[in-house]
Formats: structure tokens, sequence, C-alpha cells
């Protein structure tokens, strides 16, 4: 399916559904909404869309690999995930597949079962940083963090996530930082200080819409130049992008890693007409 997030060109589906219950979760509200279109069932029951494995072999460009559910979630049975990846082998390096999941540390599941991806330049391995909601627990406060945390939840919390991330033997990772909150500013500095991934993307909640005071803008500059830095490539997305103003808007980083590319959109954001 041709995607509306800016970083990529497609979204396929292998699996549907997801037991993570995020408050933002825009795929949920969807899935209620056009569940009969989709095929999908309506209360985001995990399913596994085996016909859907054809695309991935056939698929160009970039394409992010399951965007309405939880391919590496706790609950998924490991046939999914291996049919999956041994469909990205057929492609044979026509796309690039993006994965993403509040559940990184199963990855060292997918590592062992498929060693030859470390060798591949295709599959990057990625998990989500957000703040300030239930599934984002802490163990302890972050040194220097004052901001009250929140209490723990079924799902992995941001600091696991990240200390899986990060010890994950594997060349091509990346982190969303999706929705970002700009109140917790100081908590992304933190956690993506120094952190062993190659790609980093930020986009705010769009509804409802975040606003962003000219603060919040500085903070987020800050940040965006700590990680250029250190080397990681940045991709801003419009929810973000648009709420710039002057120069701001015109330089916010949409950056790709090393040898990976749109295939049917512009790099450039350019603000829509009003």
């Amino acid at each position: 399916m041709t995607s509306k997030i800016e970083w990529c060109d497609h979204t396929i589906n292998v699996v549907t559904g997801c037991k993570h219950g995020c408050p933002y979760c825009y795929a949920g509200k969807m899935t209620k909404v056009y569940a009969n279109r989709w095929h999908v069932d309506p209360d985001f029951k995990p399913a596994f869309h085996e016909e859907r494995l054809r695309e991935i072999i056939k698929a160009t460009g970039i394409v992010f690999v399951v965007s309405m559910g939880d391919l590496f979630g706790e609950w998924v049975p490991f046939e999914w995930i291996h049919e999956t990846m041994m469909a990205v082998k057929q492609n044979e390096g026509k796309a690039t597949f993006v994965f993403l999941t509040k559940n990184p540390a199963r990855y060292e599941e997918l590592l062992k079962e498929h060693p030859s991806l470390v060798a591949r330049e295709n599959v990057w391995l990625g998990t989500t940083l957000d703040a300030g909601y239930k599934s984002t627990g802490w163990d302890e406060y972050p040194t220097g963090y004052d901001h009250p945390m929140v209490i723990h939840h079924d799902t992995p919390s941001v600091p696991d996530r990240l200390k899986a991330i990060a010890e994950l033997d594997y060349p091509r990772k990346w982190i969303s930082v999706e929705p970002y909150l700009p109140e917790h500013a100081r908590l992304y500095e933190f956690c993506l200080d120094d952190i062993d991934v190659q790609w980093v993307v930020f986009g705010v909640r769009t509804n409802p819409t975040t606003r962003l005071t000219p603060h919040d803008k500085d903070a987020l500059w800050k940040l965006w130049n700590m990680l250029r830095n250190q080397g990681k490539a940045i991709f801003v997305k419009d929810s973000i992008v648009a709420q710039m103003s002057g120069t701001r808007q015109l330089m916010a980083p949409r950056e790709f890693p090393a040898g990976v590319r749109l295939a049917t959109k512009t790099n450039e954001w350019k603000p829509k007409v009003r």
C-alpha cells in the first residue's frame, strides 16, 4: 500500500492488531472505521495475513513493515516473524525494509534464527521512544531528571527498550521519537545522548495537535544538533516542520542513513498552500 508516512514509500501489513493499548495509537482507531475495507478485526486483535507476503517479495523503495500492529509483540508467534523474514530474503534487495516495535528485546530471537540479516544492507530494526504515557513507565528516575514519572504497563518500558536496542549487535538501528511531547525535552536528550543507533525520526501527536512554543522549538534544535554532532541521520516529519518558520523550516533535517532513499517521493518538505 502506498503510504502517506513521509519517510517511507509503502506499508505492508502482514500482521495487523496489537495488545500494547497505547492511548495515542492511530492504528486501532482507524481499524474500527475501515475494518471491512481492510479485511481486519475491528477490535484490533492480532492476525497474520499470509497473502501479503507476496507484496514483500515484489516491493521496491522504502517499506514500513507492519504499521498497523507490532510484528515483534510478545504475543506474536515466531512463525509469523519467520515467514515475514523469508519473504524479505526473497525480495533480493529490491527494497529497504524498516521494522519498528515496542518490544526490541525480541530482535535477539530474530537474529539467532536469521543471522544472515547482519550482512544484508536493506533491513532496519527500530524501537519507539515515547514519554508521558502509562506504557512507558520507569524503574527509577533518570539522573538529573525531575519530571514526574508514570506507572508501569505491560508494554516494555522506555528504559528497557532503549537498553535492548543499544545492546543489539546489529549495524542498522533506528529510533522513532513519536509522539514527541515538548514537556519532556530534557528526557529525550537524556535518552538519546550517544545511543548506538544510526537514524532518529521525530514527529508530534497530530490528533489532538501538539503545539510547539518558541522555547519548544529551541529545545528541538538543540537535540537535533546533539544527534548530528554524533553522526546520526535525522528525519523530521511534517507535523513538526509545519510549525517551524523561515530558515528553520527550510533547514529542518530530512535525512536518511547512507544507502537508504525514497523511490516515489521527494526528500524535501514543501509547505502546503492554504
